[in-house]
Order: structure tokens, then sequence, then C-alpha cells
């Protein structure tokens, strides 16, 4: 009979509950206290007796697909007065006295746009002829920094969007490529192409996604104990060119970020409608081929009435430079619709799928390169491979409630999942015979939602922000396995389990954050997060035995801006963040703690130099608890030290004369565990030095160059120092042609051909003729020089 363990102390449920209730209690009293009589109409007016005011409400909007623009900002010209957009891009500016105003709406990557209001002497606005409600239409456009504004403060996202105007120059075979796009953010592959990247951020190695949360319109890209690694975070089924906006933070973030962000988060917003639809075809080094098609199915006629959909889908094909060659082939596919109703609201309904199979090349150890057993772009193992799939189905519904703006939201999400992996890291180490091929398997059906509230109200005669949500997540992953098969055929491979069964795990999670202006030039924001996680492993190697735990996590987050001047603001942020534990520790025990949490704090300053320059500076530190992580390449579970970081962060961006566009990204940061001694407390892989930086050219009539850098510095692959990996300096460039009806572009790829080693980890293994077992940093090489050229149609 199976049995089940209850752990020590247990959880009380009660207490998230009445958190729960205590949100909604609040919702309901910031809404009626700051309700307020009149219609719901774009523009109403408010008088009194001793005053003469308006009220003055509109919205902004894409100029090209009509979606809402959510984060945008409305500033009265001429004053300090200014407000941002809601998650229905609706803003709302309080008691303007008689006058004529003009409103100036502006969002990165978007044109600057203009419109002028009059408040009559009764309090009556008039707004322009012919229209009947206020409405700001914005078009895209390359990122201008005169858009981007460091007062009044607005937040951190203000300044954190990369569009999708301003990655065409940037290489992007896949959804997973624009993470590149993020400063500090770096990646490396080591699986053919086929696996997610290891990403690096903030003197962390995160793995595939342990320590950095990674969502796509609000659902979680992030798996929760993955067969290969906590936080599994594979966006290869994001097609590049449906990515409307980038949207990064580093650091622990706001109330609204949960599992995962504890060195940053980074969110894909897909385009809410096409403006054109689009044909692709790209080609190039290395037998690479890739193919795009963005159809709009519903027409003008239909987007007029508040419809739009549109479907897609992507090929690609790949062998590398390897040896034998990868054979990547990956099929994506799309399916969007979206209703926009007269004031506002807004349905949402999406589907994605994909497929991906390769073959990898794998880690090779140097020694067998070095005494010619192998070519550096050849492998040790031929039968590595693998094979993963992804199908999503997710809606979003906002709809604007009441006279100020205040926006309810409910999204809900369903994906089926696969993922098999055969891979080979320390060739025959536990079986001299047999050799120690792996295979990795999972199958999961991941669902989940959330309700949220945005409230805005009148506090010390400015607007304040009130965020509110609760939300679900559940897992239900089966055939979760880690097994030697040897180096038979893989058809014919006998398993012999390490690790093998299956696992459920719950987080339900609430939060409350408020935003208020206390003075001008001041933006003080608080908020609190509740998580409960609740995990069950059934142990198939133990007659089905399964092991439960339960935890709940209270989380608060501050953050503070003030803006001495126009161009200079400094900004502080702090809190606690967190990522759950792989749900395989329990097979150490039903005590053992299911959450990691971290506190971080980050000092910094953002600074406008003039029109066109923009500089930031951030000094942080965060520190990490102990952690239990589960190997899923040896089927172990590891005790991880605590650590402490310290890092700075320095950015700049600059709008040079001749069309020229020049940015810099330099991350500095000194990471140690606590407890170890000195010389024994290095942390294994993490980065001491990144820099990413590039210079750009941007012609009026559609031409376009750039050259790129990316830099990450030798570092340690031990605690002590005695191994090193070995950093790399690379060089992009890419030149585009683009016109309304088409776009022809070629890319090039590590310029100066440089030999460097993409991915490293130190391993102990043994080749076939060796008698005793080699300590050596094993690599992927990466890329030599190689070129990409495509066309795309639009009509």
């Amino acid at each position: 009979m199976p049995t089940s363990h209850t752990p020590a102390p247990s959880v009380p449920f009660r207490r998230l509950l009445l958190l729960v209730i205590v949100l909604l209690q609040s919702a309901v009293l910031l809404f009626a206290a700051g309700g307020e009589n009149g219609t719901a109409s774009p523009a109403a007016a408010a008088t009194t007796t001793a005053n003469v005011t308006a009220n003055v409400s509109g919205r902004i909007i894409d100029a090209g697909t009509g979606a809402a623009l959510p984060g945008a900002t409305v500033q009265v010209q001429g004053s300090d007065r200014g407000v941002a957009t809601n998650r229905l891009g609706l803003f709302r500016l309080e008691a303007l006295a008689p006058g004529t105003y003009v409103l100036e709406g502006r969002f990165l990557g978007y044109s600057t746009n203009s419109v002028s209001v009059t408040v009559s002497p009764a309090g009556e606005l008039q707004l322009p002829q012919g229209s009947s409600r206020l409405t700001l239409a914005l078009e895209p456009t390359a990122l201008d920094l005169s858009t981007v504004q460091v007062f009044p403060p607005s937040g951190p996202v203000d300044q954190h969007v990369l569009s999708a105007v301003d990655g065409e120059l940037r290489p992007s075979d896949s959804g997973h490529d624009l993470l590149r796009l993020v400063p500090g953010l770096t990646l490396a592959q080591h699986a053919g192409g086929g696996k997610a990247e290891q990403l690096f951020l903030r003197g962390f190695d995160l793995d595939h996604g342990t320590d950095i949360r990674i969502n796509v319109d609000g659902m979680p890209v992030n798996m929760v104990s993955h067969a290969h690694g906590q936080g599994y975070a594979d966006a290869h089924f994001i097609i590049p060119e449906t990515v409307e906006a980038l949207v990064y933070e580093t650091g622990i973030g706001g109330a609204e970020k949960g599992n995962f962000s504890t060195a940053g988060s980074v969110d894909y917003r897909l385009l809410p409608a096409l403006d054109k639809s689009i044909v692709q075809v790209e080609a190039g080094s290395f037998n690479t081929y890739r193919a795009v098609a963005l159809i709009d199915v519903l027409g003008q006629k239909a987007e007029a009435a508040g419809h739009s959909a549109y479907v897609g889908g992507s090929f690609r094909f790949a062998d590398g430079p390897f040896a034998p060659p990868q054979g990547l082939k990956r099929y994506n596919g799309i399916a969007r619709y979206r209703y926009q109703g007269d004031r506002g609201a807004v349905f949402e309904l999406t589907g994605m799928g994909f497929q991906s199979s390769w073959s990898q090349a794998g880690l090779l150890a140097p020694r067998a390169v070095e005494q010619g057993l192998v070519d550096r772009f050849g492998t040790l193992d031929s039968a590595e491979q693998g094979t993963t799939d992804r199908y999503t189905v997710q809606g979003r519904y906002t709809v604007p409630i009441g006279a100020r703006n205040d926006a309810l939201r409910i999204m809900a999400y369903g994906t089926r999942y696969s993922f098999d992996l055969i891979s080979n890291f320390t060739y025959f180490l536990e079986n001299p015979v047999r050799g120690d091929r792996i295979r990795q398997t999972e199958e999961r059906w991941m669902s989940g939602g959330e309700v949220g509230l945005d409230l805005q109200r009148e506090v010390f005669g400015r607007t304040a922000e009130t965020g509110l949500a609760m939300g679900l997540r559940h897992d239900n992953i089966n055939n979760l396995a880690l097994s030697f098969i040897g180096r038979e055929p893989v058809s014919e491979a006998v398993a012999d389990d390490v690790m093998r069964g299956s696992g459920r795990e719950a987080n339900v999670w609430a939060y409350a954050s408020q935003v208020i202006r206390p003075a001008e030039g001041l933006r003080l924001e608080a908020g609190v997060r509740a998580d409960l996680f609740w995990m069950a492993y059934t142990d198939a190697l133990l007659n089905d035995q399964t092991t439960r735990t339960e935890k709940v996590l209270v989380s608060p987050r501050l953050r503070a801006e003030w803006a001495p001047v126009r161009q200079w603001t400094l900004f502080a942020e702090g809190g606690q963040g967190f990522h759950s534990n792989d749900l395989r520790v329990l097979i150490d025990g039903p005590d053992t703690d299911p959450v990691a949490p971290a506190w971080g704090v980050d000092l910094g300053t953002k600074v406008k130099a003039g029109e066109r320059v923009l500089l930031q500076a951030t000094a942080w530190w965060l520190r990490s608890s102990a952690e239990l992580v589960y190997v899923g390449d040896g089927g172990i579970v590891e005790p991880g030290d605590a650590s402490r970081r310290l890092g700075v962060d320095l950015s700049a961006r600059a709008e040079l004369p001749g069309n020229l566009h020049a940015d810099a990204d330099v991350s500095v940061v000194k990471a140690r565990t606590i407890d170890a001694p000195e010389g024994e407390n290095l942390i294994p892989l993490a980065p001491w030095l990144t820099s990413t930086g590039g210079l750009q050219y941007r012609h009026p009539k559609g031409f376009q160059a750039a050259v790129r850098y990316r830099y990450l510095a030798d570092r340690a692959a031990d605690e002590t120092g005695a191994f090193t990996a070995e950093g790399y300096a690379l060089l992009d460039a890419s030149v585009r042609y683009e016109q309304s009806r088409f776009a022809v572009w070629v890319r090039g790829q590590n310029l100066t051909n440089v030999e460097w080693k993409e991915a490293q980890f130190l391993t102990t293994s043994r080749l076939f003729d060796e008698t005793e077992p080699v300590d050596e940093v094993h690599f992927t090489p990466g890329f030599p020089l190689g070129v990409q050229a495509g066309v795309a149609l639009r009509w």
C-alpha cells in the first residue's frame, strides 16, 4: 500500500484565506470610498460651487493595430502634471481649471502625439472638432530617447521596455534569442539549439531559469520541478515576430512578481493584432533555414468594429557547425483573437503550439580534443538527442469599472507539455562498460489563472494606484524519470532507473500594492505578497510512496523614487523574493523546505542629459537563503549554501548626430557563499563582469545598420578558483533595408571568427580508455563566423 507522510508543522490554510478576505475587503472599501457621482463617459466634468474644474479622461492606442498602450504617459504641456495609462490604455487627469491645454501622449518605441482640449468657464469640456471621445493614437517608431522621462517618476517599467522595432537589428531565431536584449543577461546553449538556454544574470548561474521569472502575457514560462532542472524556462515556443515588446526588470521587483523573481523578471507581450500580414524566409550558414508567416484573417472592416484575429506559424531547420549535424527541426504555430469594446473592454483568446527535435553534440572534455579523439565540433556520444512540445491556450478579459478608469482583469490558461532528453556528461565514469548515457523525461499538464483589480484614486491631490490580485497555478507531472540507458541503440536500451515518479504542485497567491505621490516628484510604492505552496511526490521506486509538504510565505516589497530636478531621479527598492525548490527534495523527507527566500536592496539613479542621453546606475545587494536543489542530471538532492551578492549595473543610451544610436551596459558582481571559509567561497560559474553594447544607424529612407558586441569575463568554475570557465568577446553586425511592403537584411555573427566556449561546466569524467577519472571544465563550442540573409513581404 502507498504510504503518506505529513510535514511536522501543519501550515495554517486559514492565514492565507484570511489574507485573501482582507485584500478583497480593502478593494471594496477603496472602490466605495473613492467612487464619484457621474457617468462613466470618457470625458466627464465635475464642478463645485467654490471652484470650476473638469476631469479629463481618454485612451492611448497603437495607431496601426488600435490596441491599447498600458503604461503610456499623458503630460500637460508646459506643466509638471502627468499620469500613466492603466492596463486598458485609459488615463484620467483630475481637476483642470478653465483654460486650453495641450496633452502629450508618450510611450517608449512610439512617436509622441498631442491633442488640445479646452475647459470652459462653466466647467464644460470641449474636445477637438469631430471627436466624441478623447483618443491619442501613437505611431510605432524606433527607440526615441526624447520620449523617455525621469520626471515625474512613474515606476521601473517606464524605461525597461524593448519594443519589437528595436529588436529588428539583433539576431532572433526564437523567442529565447530575444532574452539577449535584456541588459546584463547572458545566454549559453549546450544542446544543439533545442533545449532551453542556460542563463546568467546578476552574478547568478540561473541554470535554465531557477532565479528569473519569465512570463508571456501573464502566463508562466518557467516549469516547476522539471525533469532537467528547477524553473526550466523554454521560450522557444514563442515566435519572435509576434512579440510586441519585452518588459524586463532586474532585482526582486514589485509585489506582482512571484515565484523565481530573485535575479530579475522578463515579460513577453504579444502583438494584440497585425497591422499587416507578413511572410518571410531566411537562409544562412551551417545549412540554416527559417520561414515565418503571420496572416490577418478578419481585415479592416472587422477591426473597425473591434474584432481582430491572426494566425501564424514558423519553421526552422539548422545543422550547425557540428559533426554529426544537429538536425534541429522546430515548428511553431499561433492563433490569436481579440475584441475591444467601445469603452475599452478587451477580450483576448490565444492558442500556441510548438514541437522540436534535435541531435546534440553535447559537452566535450578538452583532453579529448587535444588528443585528437574528437573534433572541436564533434561529439563523444552520437546518440545525444531530444524532443519536446508545448501546447497552450490562454484567455484574458479586462474591463473598465466605475467612472475613474478602474479595471477588472481575469486571466486563465492551460498547457500540455512533454520533454525527452538523452545526454552523456561523464562518458564512462559510472559504468566503464555500458557508459553513462542518461534519459530524462516528463509529461505535464499545467493550468492556472488570476483575478485582479487596478484602482485609481486621488491622494494628496494626486493620482494614486492600488493593485489587488489573487491567483492559482497547478502542475500535474507524470512520467518524471531519470534513467541510465547505456550505449545500446536507443530503441533497444534497457532503462536503469535512478529516479521515477510523479508529482503534483499547487501555488495559491494573493498580493496588494499601493502607489502614492505625497509631493511633486516623489513616488512611493508598498506591497505585500502571500504564497501558499502545496507539493506531493509519489516515488515509483518505493512502492508508490507519497510524501507531501506545505508552505506559506509572506513577502513585503517597497520602492521609492524622488526627482529633485526634472532631469534626475533617485530610487531605492527592496524586499523579499523567492524561488520554490524542486518537489523531489521530498525524497530527503517531508520536513525539507520547499521554498528558498532571498532578500535584496537596489539603490540607483537615472539621469537625462538633455533630450538625447539617458544614464542609469544601480548598486545592489542580495542575500539568498540556503537551498535544497534537485540535480536533474544526477538524480540527487544537493544542499546549497546561503550566498551574498554585491553588484553595480551601469547603463548608457545616446542618440548621436547623423542618425546614430549608441548603447552600452556593464554589470560588475561579487558573489560569495556566506558560511564557507575564505578561498573556498566562490560561486561556480557566477559571472563577475559582463557587458553588451553597440552602435546603430537608422536612415529616414529605411536603411539601417548595426554593430554589436558581447563580453563575458573569465570566471571561477569551482569554489576555490582552481578551475576557470573561459570568457569571450564577440562582435555581430546586421544591415537592413525596409519599406512599408518589404524588407531585406543580412546578419553576421562572430565577425572576428574567434574560437570561444559557450557553455562550460566543471565535470568529473572518464573516457573509454582511461583508468582514472579526470576533473576538467567541459565545454560546448561557440559558433564560428556565420551569415544569414532574409526577405519579408507585407500586405
